[in-house]
């Protein structure tokens, strides 16, 4: 009874076997003149003139061909074109094609959806619709034009997979790297090894990419450090859209994300994520900022170029010439007409000098600070609002003096002179003091940052 059922099974799916062989198999549609060579092992088609043959993958057509029926294996040669059921066009000067393996050499040019392949040598599997060279080829598109030893095509997933020595150019980079996988149809750039990117004003390298170039975005991972004519910059990783003029960069728990702007205000950047758009930088999570001699720290900062002012805020301490600002928030000025910078801090303030070997410092606190900088060099520190300052003229005696206004000058970095300035209803109250700081104060010197990377040597 098994026997009978299987019989059976055999017998219906006989006829859809043969006809999906008969359909795999190789057939002549025309040949000006055909030629039967019986041989002793098999026999051989000779075709010639206006040669056309298809199988159920597509249609070949050539100049003359040596067929060999019983291996389903042809040769073809002269003005080859295979047109394939997707859509996919392939010229070249010779063809070995057997069993749906197609071996296609000299002056190869693969077309699909406007996508041109050109190389030496082709294989190509027209069932499966996949192709690979490894000896040079080069592919132009929507996108631009690449270059690599190896490639490898998927026809039915409109994929190219390009390796070895990858050289692309788009409308926006110049890119070198050792693997891309390319998706014409989408304009979308795959980038799985270490490369870089140049552009008209710079360069950039990165671990791993992907470019979309129909919307003008880039993203860069597993570190990125690159330069342009303006600025310099190291991240984790880096989105970038061209469209909306919007960078951002991305730190990690170990190395912050940096951002070095060399215009006039020379301002450089430490952060665990900066976003910087044409006009306006934002960054969060654990701030830092150099310019000049004046070095920041924050949680939150926003930076408006074309006005050279900086707004810090969270935790924000401020270190230049041997003190030390804390404030609730601080704003910082760039240069005017004589080269001179401000600072402004408002919140619960406390300036301090650095300890001295005692482990003793000069404070001030207050509600309002301003200070003066010119060409990194401290000139003036003032603050108001109930102001007290705790200095120790001597190692054994503190004094503890509150006034409307302190103010202190410099002079080449050096203090020169203190004022206690009385407000209109107000007294200069100095008396000793057994008070080791003043409100607000926290010793923020150890954590004072420090540049060391080598690309951010420029300033």
């Amino acid at each position: 009874m098994k026997a009978f059922w299987l019989c059976l099974i055999l017998f219906i799916c006989n006829p859809l076997i043969s006809q999906e062989s008969k359909n795999d198999r190789i057939e002549i549609l025309k040949s000006r003149r055909v030629t039967v060579l019986r041989m002793d092992t098999a026999s051989v088609t000779i075709l010639s003139g206006d040669v056309a043959l298809r199988n159920g993958d597509g249609l070949f057509y050539c100049d003359s061909a040596r067929w060999w029926r019983r291996n389903d294996r042809f040769i073809a040669f002269g003005n080859i074109r295979f047109i394939g059921n997707n859509g996919l066009k392939i010229n070249a000067n010779n063809l070995d094609f057997k069993k749906g393996l197609a071996d296609l050499s000299g002056d190869v040019v693969l077309r699909q959806d406007g996508q041109t392949l050109e190389t030496n040598q082709l294989m190509y599997q027209t069932k499966e619709e996949v192709g690979w060279y490894n000896n040079g080829g080069k592919m132009i598109s929507n996108d631009g034009q690449l270059t690599s030893i190896a490639g490898r095509f998927i026809a039915k997933e409109k994929l190219f997979i390009f390796q070895n020595k990858v050289h692309a150019t788009t409308e926006d980079y110049i890119i070198d790297c050792e693997k891309i996988s390319q998706y014409p149809e989408r304009s979308i750039y795959i980038i799985s090894s270490k490369g870089t990117a140049k552009s008209k004003s710079g360069k950039l390298i990165f671990g791993s990419a992907i470019i979309n170039n129909n919307l003008n975005i880039s993203s860069f991972f597993k570190g990125v450090e690159g330069y342009d004519s303006t600025v310099t910059f190291q991240a984790d990783s880096l989105y970038k859209s061209d469209e909306k003029e919007i960078t951002r960069l991305y730190g990690n728990d170990s190395i912050p994300a940096k951002w070095a702007n060399f215009t006039k205000d020379s301002l450089e950047i430490h952060s665990g994520f900066i976003e910087h758009e044409s006009n306006f930088t934002t960054a969060v999570n654990n701030v830092i900022t150099f310019q000049n001699n004046l070095v920041t720290h924050s949680q939150n900062l926003t930076w408006k170029p074309l006005d050279s002012i900086i707004f810090i805020w969270g935790k924000s301490t401020a270190w230049s010439g041997g003190y030390q600002v804390i404030s609730d928030s601080l704003i910082y000025v760039f240069g005017d007409e004589h080269n001179n910078d401000s600072l402004f801090g408002i919140g619960h303030i406390n300036i301090s000098s650095a300890p001295d070997s005692s482990g003793l410092s000069d404070e001030m606190c207050g509600k309002v600070f301003t200070g003066f900088i010119n060409e990194g060099r401290i000139d003036k520190l003032a603050i108001r609002g109930n102001a007290v300052a705790l200095i120790h003229p001597e190692t054994e005696q503190t004094s503890n003096i509150k006034c409307s206004e302190i103010e202190l000058n410099f002079k080449e970095n050096k203090l020169t002179s203190i004022r206690f300035i009385k407000g209109p209803e107000g007294n200069v109250q100095n008396e000793e003091s057994d008070t080791f700081h003043l409100p607000n104060y926290e010793d923020r010197w150890n954590s004072q940052p420090r540049k060391i990377e080598s690309i951010f040597g420029r300033k």
